[in-house]
């Protein structure tokens, strides 16, 4: 029996880590291509926001009028998104000398990416449970 058990953490082990062997490189792929290009990946991440808050403007006018309970939904959103904007401000300058320098940018990347996902993430689930709230 412990011979099995043996087998069965070590198939397990194994499958663990090709997954994380697949996964790294991927990852690092991806940072690395963050890297190359802040500005781009800022700027993406600043008109994800303003689509979010355009998306939830226009919910908030059509259907927020009709349905109240959806009020919550878009509570959360918006308040995900006020916390993304926020973060992102500094890089929002319209004028070149007050931007941050490029090295800033990448630091900001490196330290506040998974947070900017994560915030972004949390908008689109919050999403979808509000169109399945409003479609049932």
């Amino acid at each position: 029996m412990a011979e099995v058990l043996a087998i069965v953490g070590g198939l397990a082990a194994g499958t663990q880590l090709m997954h994380y062997g697949y996964k790294l490189p991927t990852a690092a792929s991806a940072l690395s291509r963050h890297l190359r290009h802040p500005s781009e990946t800022i700027e993406t991440w600043v008109h994800e926001s303003t689509a979010i808050t355009s998306l939830l403007d226009r919910i908030q006018y059509d259907i927020g009028i009709l349905d109240h309970s959806i009020t919550w939904f878009l509570g959360q959103c918006r308040k995900n998104t006020r916390e993304l904007e926020a973060m992102l401000q500094p890089f929002t300058s319209k004028t070149p000398s007050s931007k941050p320098s490029t090295r800033a940018q990448r630091t900001f990347i490196v330290i506040k990416r998974g947070e900017v996902e994560r915030l972004l993430q949390s908008t689109s689930r919050i999403i979808d449970k509000m169109k399945s709230h409003l479609f049932m």
